[in-house]
C-alpha cells in the first residue's frame, strides 16, 4: 500500500479548494462568498447563519503561535545539529503519520536550519507588526476557517521543513553537521532576495498603519485610505508580493524538498487571490486609483 502524505494533500486540497471558490465564487452560496472575503473586501449581502466570523484583529494569534513554534522548533534544530543531540521521539512518530515514515533527508542541515532560521524571522517580526504597527478596523472580520488556516498552515511549514532533514526520519544519517562550505551561491542569493522582500514587507506595513494614525502615532481614523510609496507605486498590495517572495527564497533552499512545493503553490494561490481582491475592492473604491498600479506583479497583473 502507498502511503498517503497527508501533509501534501492537504495543501493541495486547500489550493484547489480556494481556486475553485476563487472563480466560481459568484455561483457558489453565501457561506463560501464569506468564507474568502474579509477586512475591507468582506461580503456585504445577507450573512449566512452557517458561517463563524471572529475579529480580524485575531491574526495577532497564529502569529504568537507560530512564534513561539518556530524558536521552540529552531532550538531543536541547533541542538540537533551543533550538539549532535538526537530529535524528540514524538516530532519523528508525527512526521512518519503526516509525510511518511520511509522519508528520506536530502536537505543538508545547514539549509534546514537556515530554512527554520529565516522562518522564524518572519514570524517575529509578524508579531511586533501586528501589535504595534497595524491597525485593524474595530469591525473588521474574517470567516473562522481563515483563522484556523493561519494555524494550519505555520504547523504545516515547520513539519515540511523537518520532514526532509537529517535525524529527523528513519532512514540513515546522510549528512555531517553543520558546515557553512553546504551553502551554496543558489542559498545564498535566496536568502538576500528573503532579507529584500523581508524589509519591503515591513515598510509597506508601516506605509499602511500610518494611513490611520496621526504624526505622533495616534491611531485618529477607521477610514480607508489609498497607499502611496515604495512597493506602493507599482503593485496594490506589495506586503502579498513580499511574502511570495520570501517563499520563493525558501523553496530555493529547500529545493530538493518536493513536500515544500506544495506549501509554496498553496501561497502562491492564496497571496494572488486575496491581491486581486484587494485590487478590485481599491479601484471600485478610489476614483483616483492609478492605472499603471498592477495588482501583485508589477507591470504584469
Amino acid at each position: 500500500m502507498i502511503p498517503i502524505n497527508i501533509l501534501e494533500l492537504l495543501f493541495a486540497l486547500m489550493s484547489i479548494a480556494s481556486t475553485i471558490v476563487m472563480i466560481f465564487e459568484k455561483f457558489l452560496p453565501t457561506f463560501f462568498k464569506q468564507a474568502i472575503r474579509y477586512g475591507k473586501f468582506a461580503y456585504r449581502g445577507p450573512s449566512s447563519k452557517l458561517a463563524v466570523e471572529v475579529p480580524k484583529s485575531w491574526f495577532r494569534h497564529f502569529y504568537i503561535y507560530s512564534s513561539v513554534l518556530t524558536m521552540f522548533t529552531l532550538d531543536i534544530v541547533v541542538r540537533v545539529y551543533f550538539f549532535d543531540a538526537f530529535p524528540p521521539k514524538w516530532i519523528v512518530r508525527l512526521l512518519d503519520v503526516v509525510v511518511d515514515p520511509r522519508r528520506i533527508a536530502v536537505v543538508t542541515p545547514t539549509s534546514t536550519l537556515l530554512a527554520m532560521f529565516l522562518l522564524t524571522l518572519q514570524c517575529l517580526r509578524r508579531v511586533y507588526e501586528t501589535h504595534f504597527v497595524s491597525v485593524f478596523g474595530i469591525n473588521s472580520r474574517m470567516n473562522l476557517a481563515h483563522y484556523c488556516i493561519g494555524y494550519i498552515h505555520y504547523t504545516g511549514c515547520i513539519l515540511c521543513i523537518l520532514s526532509s532533514a537529517p535525524k529527523f526520519g528513519q532512514h540513515a544519517y546522510r549528512y555531517p553537521l553543520i558546515q557553512l562550505t553546504d551553502l551554496s551561491f543558489f542559498d545564498i542569493i535566496a536568502t538576500l532576495l528573503f532579507f529584500w522582500a523581508w524589509f519591503h514587507q515591513y515598510k509597506t506595513t508601516v506605509i499602511l498603519g500610518n494611513l490611520r494614525k496621526n504624526e505622533r502615532g495616534e491611531v485618529i481614523t477607521q477610514k480607508h485610505r489609498l497607499p502611496e510609496g515604495d512597493w506602493f507605486n507599482y503593485v496594490a498590495s506589495p506586503h502579498l508580493l513580499a511574502e511570495i517572495l520570501m517563499y520563493i527564497s525558501l523553496t530555493m533552499i529547500l529545493w530538493q524538498n518536493t513536500s515544500w512545493l506544495f506549501i509554496s503553490a498553496w501561497v502562491l494561490v492564496n497571496q494572488i487571490q486575496t491581491a486581486l481582491l484587494s485590487f478590485w475592492w481599491y479601484k471600485s473604491t478610489f476614483p483616483s486609483f492609478p492605472e499603471n498600479r498592477k495588482a501583485i506583479i508589477p507591470f504584469i497583473l
